[in-house]
Protein backbone atom coordinates (compact mmCIF):
# COMPACT_ATOMS: atom_id res chain seq x y z
CA UNK A 1 0.00 0.00 0.00
CA UNK A 2 0.99 3.40 -0.84
CA UNK A 3 -0.16 5.85 1.53
CA UNK A 4 0.20 10.18 0.76
CA UNK A 5 2.35 12.43 3.09
CA UNK A 6 -1.18 13.29 5.13
CA UNK A 7 -2.91 9.66 5.55
CA UNK A 8 -5.26 10.85 8.73
CA UNK A 9 -8.32 9.12 7.41
CA UNK A 10 -8.74 5.17 6.23
CA UNK A 11 -12.01 4.27 4.80
CA UNK A 12 -12.29 0.52 4.99
CA UNK A 13 -14.56 -0.91 2.31
CA UNK A 14 -15.99 -4.18 2.06
CA UNK A 15 -15.93 -6.11 -1.85
CA UNK A 16 -18.19 -8.58 -2.51
CA UNK A 17 -20.29 -10.66 -5.49
CA UNK A 18 -23.55 -8.72 -5.24
CA UNK A 19 -24.63 -5.79 -7.73
CA UNK A 20 -23.66 -3.31 -5.44
CA UNK A 21 -20.14 -4.73 -5.43
CA UNK A 22 -18.48 -3.06 -2.27
CA UNK A 23 -19.86 -0.54 0.45
CA UNK A 24 -18.19 1.32 3.17
CA UNK A 25 -17.81 -0.02 6.25
CA UNK A 26 -15.75 2.17 8.10
CA UNK A 27 -13.55 5.40 8.67
CA UNK A 28 -10.98 5.82 10.66
CA UNK A 29 -9.55 8.87 11.77
CA UNK A 30 -5.50 9.13 12.47
CA UNK A 31 -4.19 11.79 15.46
CA UNK A 32 -1.29 11.74 13.16
CA UNK A 33 -0.03 10.89 9.30
CA UNK A 34 0.13 7.10 8.90
CA UNK A 35 3.65 5.93 7.84
CA UNK A 36 2.75 1.85 7.15
CA UNK A 37 -0.80 -0.03 6.67
CA UNK A 38 -1.44 -3.74 7.25
CA UNK A 39 -3.83 -5.97 8.04
CA UNK A 40 -3.25 -8.51 10.34
CA UNK A 41 -6.20 -11.17 10.88
CA UNK A 42 -9.54 -8.75 11.05
CA UNK A 43 -7.81 -5.59 12.26
CA UNK A 44 -5.99 -2.87 10.44
CA UNK A 45 -2.63 -2.07 11.68
CA UNK A 46 -1.35 0.90 11.61
CA UNK A 47 2.63 2.63 11.79
CA UNK A 48 2.78 5.85 13.23
CA UNK A 49 5.58 7.77 14.50
CA UNK A 50 7.28 5.54 17.16
CA UNK A 51 3.94 3.32 17.07
CA UNK A 52 1.68 0.70 16.03
CA UNK A 53 -2.18 0.69 16.53
CA UNK A 54 -4.60 -2.27 15.79
CA UNK A 55 -8.03 -1.00 14.44
CA UNK A 56 -10.48 -3.85 14.07
CA UNK A 57 -12.70 -3.46 10.83
CA UNK A 58 -15.35 -5.13 12.06
CA UNK A 59 -16.69 -3.32 15.01
CA UNK A 60 -15.97 -0.10 16.99
CA UNK A 61 -14.39 -1.04 19.69
CA UNK A 62 -11.20 1.42 20.36
CA UNK A 63 -7.25 0.95 19.26
CA UNK A 64 -4.83 -1.72 20.63
CA UNK A 65 -1.60 0.22 20.85
CA UNK A 66 1.39 -2.04 20.50
CA UNK A 67 3.63 0.38 22.01
CA UNK A 68 2.69 0.75 25.72
CA UNK A 69 4.74 3.81 26.85
CA UNK A 70 3.66 3.67 30.54
CA UNK A 71 5.65 0.37 30.87
CA UNK A 72 8.98 1.74 31.90
CA UNK A 73 11.20 -0.43 29.16
CA UNK A 74 9.32 1.21 26.22
CA UNK A 75 8.96 4.92 27.79
CA UNK A 76 12.00 5.84 25.83
CA UNK A 77 9.46 5.49 22.38
CA UNK A 78 7.80 8.84 24.01
CA UNK A 79 10.93 10.70 23.55
CA UNK A 80 12.36 9.19 20.11
CA UNK A 81 10.35 9.72 17.49
CA UNK A 82 11.14 6.36 15.19
CA UNK A 83 9.42 5.58 11.71
CA UNK A 84 7.67 2.34 12.13
CA UNK A 85 8.67 -0.12 9.22
CA UNK A 86 6.68 -3.04 10.07
CA UNK A 87 4.02 -5.29 12.62
CA UNK A 88 4.19 -9.28 12.61
CA UNK A 89 2.15 -11.21 14.92
CA UNK A 90 3.57 -14.53 16.15
CA UNK A 91 2.42 -17.38 18.19
CA UNK A 92 0.73 -16.73 21.98
CA UNK A 93 -0.30 -12.84 20.92
CA UNK A 94 2.75 -11.60 20.37
CA UNK A 95 4.48 -9.12 17.94
CA UNK A 96 7.12 -8.26 16.63
CA UNK A 97 7.63 -4.49 15.94
CA UNK A 98 10.59 -3.39 13.59
CA UNK A 99 11.31 0.44 13.64
CA UNK A 100 13.99 2.33 11.70
CA UNK A 101 16.38 1.89 14.89
CA UNK A 102 15.46 -1.31 16.44
CA UNK A 103 13.14 -4.25 17.03
CA UNK A 104 11.09 -5.11 19.81
CA UNK A 105 8.87 -7.72 20.76
CA UNK A 106 6.01 -6.86 22.44
CA UNK A 107 2.44 -9.07 24.02
CA UNK A 108 -0.62 -8.04 22.96
CA UNK A 109 -0.80 -5.36 25.28
CA UNK A 110 1.89 -3.62 23.97
CA UNK A 111 4.29 -4.58 26.95
CA UNK A 112 7.66 -6.06 26.00
CA UNK A 113 8.50 -9.77 26.09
Amino acid sequence: MQLGKKTRKVLVYEVNRTKGRHHRRKEICLPVPAQTLDVIGNRLCVGLPSAFHLYSVLDDSPPISLVNTDCSELSFFSHNLMDPYLAVELQNNEYLLVFSQLGVYVDGFGREK
